[in-house]
């Protein structure tokens, strides 16, 4: 059976950063999948790439040799930083082995840079690494970020010949707040619509944003390409809307690649909340007018999804649990649960939609391998980034394990589960 899974949708003002890194290693015949010498020489090829040579002096067990030196500094932007890794291969006998799989690195504005390795080391007692080799890779499903500066503040112009980063942190500043509480204009008023894709692209992606809907229905749909500064893209769009209140005006950012494009994200200028309403008022939840506003009704519509999918009742809304109520050709929620685990290497036991303790003892395990409190308990959040986890993130290895491959997985602690906003 194949399951669909809807994107996240980052909402407006926000920027996400990863919350952990997985690494699927892919069977070996003469290696122990768990082996920490293939952890240790995958970290000290990321620190020396990221020019992280405090950090690299740390792994004592690596020789410093002159293949690593070979990497260093190929990660040239030294605001980035290691922050994990995925392995899918490592094979080692006769004190000699090879291993490759992804290294990433992001920085304190949540970009990434994945890039993938393969590496040849020995062991002399040290580890020392004999040949690096690097390609850099892309996101199969990258992430992206959108602002509504209102044009007061600043005009689509105070964009112009800005960096990525000067870009990303001047929206940030004058974006209206993220699903600001019961906030709506009175009427249509002018706003700067800035789009950024935070994973690293290929030089040749182009990006584009396109309002999907203007406001005045006898104009054609606006659309605005933007800038690609070394895999970095960004674009800058003038739209008036209201925001919150009246039509809904929706903004698509569209990646083209040669002769291909596909639709990479689409923002609402409608509430997180109001969407959520609307959403549940489909679903037959009964959450009252679609006003924005979390009264009794929105609250109780809340809580009976979240207990019908099997979650943490809590009566809040967010992007997971749209994503959810979105998603309405998956299975409920403990069901999707089950058989994202199954696909990531966990044994949740059967997929029959019942916690029972082999499910939760999958959970716990998993939320330990991402460095997340093991509580065992099934949130939206958790459970969109099971199933996001177990859908794309294969695909982005090169070497996709079938579905029963043993899944080793570790992190970074550099970084915590959530970085602030710049």
């Amino acid at each position: 059976m194949k399951y669909r899974w809807q994107k996240l949708t980052i909402t407006v003002g926000i920027i996400v950063g990863l919350a952990a890194v997985y690494v699927a290693t892919a069977t070996a015949a003469a290696a122990d999948l768990n082996d920490p010498r293939a952890q240790k020489i995958t970290t000290a090829i990321g620190f020396a790439m990221s020019r992280q040579h405090d950090r690299l002096s740390t792994i004592t067990a690596v020789e410093p040799s002159r293949a690593l030196r070979t990497v260093e500094g190929n990660i040239s932007d030294p605001d980035f930083y290691l922050a994990g890794a995925a392995i899918y291969k490592v094979d080692f006998q006769n004190a000699k082995g090879n291993l490759g799989g992804l290294i990433y690195h992001r920085d304190g504005l949540s970009r990434v840079i994945m890039t993938r390795f393969k590496a040849t080391f020995q062991e002399t007692p040290k580890l020392v690494v004999t040949s690096v080799d690097l390609t850099p890779t892309y996101a199969p499903a990258p992430r992206s970020a959108l602002f509504f500066v209102p044009a007061e503040q600043v005009p689509a112009t105070g964009f112009n010949g800005l960096s990525f980063q000067a870009a990303l942190l001047k929206a940030n500043q004058h974006a209206i707040p993220q699903e600001g509480a019961g906030r709506a204009d009175a009427q249509p008023r002018p706003y700067t619509v800035v789009a950024f894709m935070m994973d690293r692209q290929p030089p040749e992606m182009q990006m584009e944003l396109v309002q999907g809907n203007p406001v005045d229905t006898r104009k054609k749909a606006l659309q605005q390409s933007g800038k690609n500064q070394a895999g970095w893209c960004y674009t800058v769009l003038p739209a008036t809307f209201a925001y919150n209140q009246g039509a809904e005006v929706t903004f698509n950012i569209i990646l083209r690649e040669g002769q291909s494009s596909w639709l990479a994200n689409t923002y609402s200028t409608h509430s997180l909340l109001k969407r959520t309403q609307r959403a549940l008022a489909q679903r037959g939840y009964n959450p009252g007018v679609a006003d924005g506003q979390m009264g009794a009704k929105t609250r109780q519509a809340i809580q009976r999804f979240q207990q019908q999918q099997g979650i943490i009742v809590d009566g809040k809304p967010s992007p997971e649990l749209l994503a959810l109520l979105d998603a309405t050709e998956n299975l409920p929620g403990i069901q999707l649960a089950q058989a994202s685990l199954k696909t990531l290497g966990y044994d949740p036991g059967p997929v029959d939609g019942q916690m029972g303790q082999k499910t939760i003892t999958a959970l716990r395990a998993y939320q330990t391998d991402c460095g997340l409190p093991a509580d065992g308990v099934l949130s939206a959040g958790l459970l969109c980034y099971l199933a996001n986890t177990a859908g794309p993130m294969p695909g982005q290895l090169g070497n996709t394990p079938a579905s029963n491959t043993k899944v080793n997985r570790f992190e970074s602690r550099m970084w915590p589960n959530q970085l602030a906003t710049p």
